[in-house]
């Protein structure tokens, strides 16, 4: 039983789980936050068995709210309904790139739930660009040309491409978890 023990708990999923649920208890536990950046040290006396120790939530919402309370919670709520109300229509639908900018924002934005991608600077200033450029006004937007088109197409099908294969990894890798436990469990 302990070698499936070690195979449960080296899990991605359930490590990650583990993870959240700490920063889910410390934003219960801390009404106005532990600080920023203070995750992994206040996150050791909220970890249960079997979870990694770690310096992040690998949850960008969830760490921001562990950190720094309701006020973020808050802020962020304000910031979404003044982005909604605001007369103008801050996405421009007429601008050729909102979809793809949109897209690309919505992906980096459901991978922050999962992962850290606001303090990681390479990672998180390419969302906050994203987010930028979407919410710029008309006059930004560049014109498209025919070479513009193909380029836009050829990174599409190279973002795709390796979209397929990550999910094809990852398909992998939990069959690898699953021959592991079942190889443990003395059944090849």
């Amino acid at each position: 039983h302990l070698r499936q023990d070690e195979l449960a708990g080296a899990n991605p999923v359930f490590l990650r789980w583990k993870n959240w649920s700490g920063a889910w208890h410390i934003f219960l536990a801390n009404r106005a936050g532990t600080g920023l950046d203070t995750y992994g040290i206040v996150y050791t006396r909220y970890m249960t068995e079997g979870a990694n120790e770690t310096q992040y939530a690998h949850n960008t919402v969830l760490q921001l709210m562990a950190e720094l309370g309701y006020g973020v919670l808050l802020l962020g709520i304000g910031a979404a309904v003044y982005l909604f109300r605001r007369k103008d229509h801050v996405i421009n639908a007429q601008r050729n790139e909102t979809f793809f900018l949109s897209a690309s924002l919505i992906v980096w934005a459901a991978h922050n739930a999962i992962d850290i991608n606001v303090y990681f600077p390479s990672i998180g200033a390419a969302g906050l660009a994203l987010a930028g450029i979407l919410l710029a006004g008309p006059a930004f937007a560049p014109k498209p040309t025919p070479s513009s088109k193909y380029l836009a197409l050829g990174v599409g099908s190279v973002a795709l491409f390796l979209f397929i294969l990550g999910f094809i990894f990852l398909a992998a890798s939990e069959l690898e978890y699953e021959s592991r436990l079942r190889y443990s469990r003395g059944n090849p």
